[in-house]
């Protein structure tokens, strides 16, 4: 997973920064169930979905708040987002359809 610090919000258009690389991304995110996250809040991601030339890539990409740490499968985590914000760190799983 990639740390990346968010840096601007266009209603779902999430510009992004990779601060160790100082290279900038832009996502469409979506958010369901949690309040949306803000500027300066960071989030780790797998780095596939972040790669226009990998074959899954898609936008927007729609995550969920996990309500347990059961539900949270580590070996798949192309399907998890980890936000974090200045008072809590959440798990989120991306959702389909």
């Amino acid at each position: 997973m990639i740390s990346l610090k968010i840096i601007g919000i266009e209603q779902n258009k999430y510009l992004l920064i990779d601060e160790k690389n100082n290279k900038i991304y832009d996502l469409f995110l979506e958010f369901y169930g949690l309040e949306a996250p803000i500027i300066n809040d960071q989030i780790s991601i797998d780095e596939r979905l972040l790669n226009k030339k990998w074959e899954g890539y898609t936008q927007p990409y729609a995550f969920e708040l996990v309500k347990s740490e059961k539900e949270y499968d580590k070996e798949n985590n192309i399907d998890y987002m980890v936000l974090t914000t200045k008072q809590k760190q959440l798990v989120l799983r991306r959702i389909y359809g």
